[in-house]
C-alpha cells in the first residue's frame, strides 16, 4: 500500500476541494438564479448562522481526533479518544441547538426567518456533530482518499437534493435540507470504511489533556469562523434600516469571491497539519514555509482580480444586480487574503501544540471587528462591513505572523517580498488595461493574464524546480496527467531557473 505524503495528501484534499468548493459555489451561484434576492440574503443569514454554530461541533473535538490519531497512530490510545469526542460532540450539539432556539425564540431572531429554516439548522448541528468526528478519524489516519471519497458523495447529495427541493417550491428551507440529507448520509458511509476501526475495544475515555486541547482549539478555529461570518450578521443587524435584504443577498455574493483563498488554504492544511502533528520537533519548519509560499502565490491572482475588475468579476458568475457589491469586493479581498494566511499560522500552531495563542488572538481580532461593525456599517454600508472585517484580519495576521517567526526564528525575506508586490502589481494592471467588458472578454482577461502571471513566476525565480517535484511526486503517474508538469519544469530550467 502506497504510504501517505503530505504532498500526495495535499494534493487529493485540495482536489476534493476543487470539486466540492466547485458543487458549493455552483449552488450558490444557481440558487441566486433561482430565489428572490431577499430570500437568497435569508439564505446567507441561515449560511452564516451554521457557520458560527458548526465552529461548536466542527473543529474542537474534531480537530483534536485528527491531530492526536495522527500522532498516536492506531495504538489503542486512539480509542478513547474516538469515543470521548463522539459523545462529547454530540452533547455540545444538544445544547448548542437547544440554546439556538431559546435565543431565536425569546431574544434575537425577530425577523422574517420561518420557522422551518431554524429547526433544519438546529437538525443539522446534530447530524453534523456525528459527521465530523466519522469523517476527522479518517483523516487523522491519513485515509486521505476515503476521506475525499465520502466529502464528495456528500457535496453531490447537497446540491441535487437541494436543487430539487427549490425547483419544487421550497425555497431556502428546501437548499437547507439538501446539506441536512447529505450530512445524514456522510457519517454512515465513513462508518463503514471505518469498520476496522473497533474503538469500543478501547477500555475507558480520553485524559483532561484532550479536553482542554480541544477547548482551545475550538476558540482560534471560532475566532477564524467570526472573521469570515460574522459580517453578514453584521451587516444584517447593524444597517437600521439603511441596507436593504436585497443588499445583504448581494454582499453574501461578495463574500464567497472574496474567501476563495481561505478554502484553498483549508485544502493545503488538511493534507499538511497531520504530519506537523507528527513530526512535530523535525521539519514542521519546511512544511510551514510551503504551505504558506504556496498560498501566497495562490491568493495573488485572485485578489489581483477582485481589486482590478471586481464588477465585471461579479457578473460572470452572478446576475448583474449583484454588482452593487464591486466597491465592498475590493475591500474585503483583502481581507479573504489575510484570513487564509490565519488559518495557516493557526492551524501551524495548534499541530505543535500550542492552541492556546491563537485562541486568545482570534477571540481579540473577532471583538475588534464586532465593534468595528457596529460603527462602520450604519455609516457606510457594505463597504464598512468590509472595511470592518478586513482591519481585524489584519490586526491578527500580524500577530500571529510576529509569533510564528518567533517560534521558528524566522527573518524577513525583502527580495521575496519585493518579487511578489511586483508580480501582484503587473497581474492587477494587466487584468485593468486588458478589455473585460462583458462575460467573454472577462473570461478571456482572466485566461491571459493567468498566463502572464504564471511566466512571472518562472522569470522571478518564484516558481522553482523542487516546488515542480513536490507536484509531481503528489500526482497520479499517469503520462497524460504528468505531461504538462514536465513542460513546465523545462521551461523553469530554461529560463534559468533552479
Amino acid at each position: 500500500m502506497e504510504q501517505p505524503t503530505a504532498a500526495r495528501g495535499s494534493i487529493i484534499l485540495l482536489a476534493v476541494l476543487a470539486i466540492t468548493s466547485a458543487l458549493g459555489y455552483g449552488l450558490n451561484i444557481v440558487l441566486a438564479w433561482l430565489l428572490p434576492a431577499d430570500d437568497y440574503g435569508t439564505y446567507g443569514i441561515a449560511i452564516a448562522i451554521l457557520g458560527i454554530l458548526s465552529i461548536f461541533i466542527t473543529y474542537g473535538f474534531p480537530w483534536t481526533v485528527v491531530k492526536f490519531l495522527a500522532e498516536y497512530g492506531d495504538k489503542g490510545t486512539s480509542y478513547p479518544i474516538f469515543k470521548s469526542a463522539l459523545l462529547g460532540n454530540f452533547l455540545i450539539a444538544l445544547v448548542i441547538s437547544a440554546l439556538f432556539y431559546l435565543v431565536y425564540s425569546f431574544f434575537l431572531f425577530s425577523t422574517n426567518i420561518p420557522d422551518a429554516v431554524i429547526f433544519i439548522i438546529m437538525a443539522i448541528i446534530l447530524v453534523f456533530s456525528l459527521r465530523a468526528i466519522y469523517l476527522r478519524t479518517l483523516h487523522g489516519r491519513m485515509r486521505f482518499q476515503e476521506f475525499g471519497t465520502v466529502s464528495i458523495i456528500e457535496a453531490v447529495l447537497r446540491v441535487a437534493v437541494g436543487l430539487g427541493l427549490v425547483l419544487l417550491g421550497y425555497n431556502v428551507a428546501g437548499a437547507l435540507a439538501g446539506q441536512l440529507l447529505a450530512g445524514l448520509v456522510a457519517p454512515i458511509i465513513a462508518a463503514y470504511l471505518l469498520r476496522d476501526f473497533k474503538f469500543w475495544l478501547g477500555k475507558g475515555w480520553a485524559n483532561i489533556k484532550v479536553f482542554t486541547f480541544a477547548w482551545r482549539m475550538f476558540l482560534g478555529m471560532l475566532g477564524i469562523t467570526m472573521l469570515n461570518q460574522v459580517d453578514i450578521l453584521g451587516v444584517r443587524f447593524f444597517s437600521q434600516g439603511t441596507v436593504t435584504a436585497q443588499l445583504v443577498g448581494y454582499y453574501q455574493a461578495v463574500r464567497i469571491l472574496a474567501f476563495i483563498p481561505l478554502y484553498l488554504a483549508g485544502g493545503f492544511m488538511g493534507g499538511v497539519f497531520p504530519f506537523i502533528s507528527r513530526y512535530a520537533e523535525e521539519g514542521s519548519r519546511n512544511y510551514f514555509l510551503l504551505t504558506l509560499r504556496y498560498i501566497v502565490l495562490i491568493a495573488i491572482p485572485f485578489f489581483a482580480i477582485l481589486v482590478a475588475i471586481p464588477g465585471s468579476f461579479i457578473e460572470l458568475v452572478f446576475p448583474p444586480a449583484y454588482v452593487a457589491g464591486a466597491d465592498a469586493i475590493r475591500i474585503l479581498a483583502v481581507g479573504g487574503v489575510l484570513v487564509a494566511i490565519i488559518y495557516v499560522l493557526v492551524q501551524v500552531l495548534q499541530a505543535l501544540g500550542h492552541p492556546g495563542l491563537p485562541a486568545k488572538v482570534l477571540m481579540i481580532a473577532a471583538l475588534l471587528q464586532i465593534g468595528l461593525l457596529a460603527v462602520l456599517v450604519p455609516n457606510f454600508g457594505l463597504v464598512g462591513a468590509a472595511a470592518a472585517t478586513s482591519i481585524a484580519c489584519l490586526f491578527g495576521a500580524i500577530w500571529l505572523t510576529v509569533k510564528i517567526a518567533v517560534l521558528y526564528q524566522l527573518k524577513p525575506q525583502l527580495g521575496q517580498i519585493v518579487k511578489l508586490l511586483l508580480t501582484l502589481a503587473i497581474t492587477g494592471l494587466s487584468l485593468f488595461l486588458i478589455p473585460h467588458s462583458g462575460r467573454i472578454l472577462t473570461v478571456l482577461d482572466v485566461v491571459l493574464v493567468s498566463m502572464i502571471y504564471l511566466f512571472l513566476l518562472v522569470v522571478l525565480r518564484l516558481l522553482r524546480v523542487s516546488d515542480i517535484d513536490i507536484l509531481r511526486s503528489a500526482l497520479p503517474q499517469n503520462s497524460l496527467i504528468l505531461a504538462p508538469v514536465r513542460v513546465l519544469k523545462k521551461l523553469i530550467v530554461r529560463l534559468g531557473g533552479s
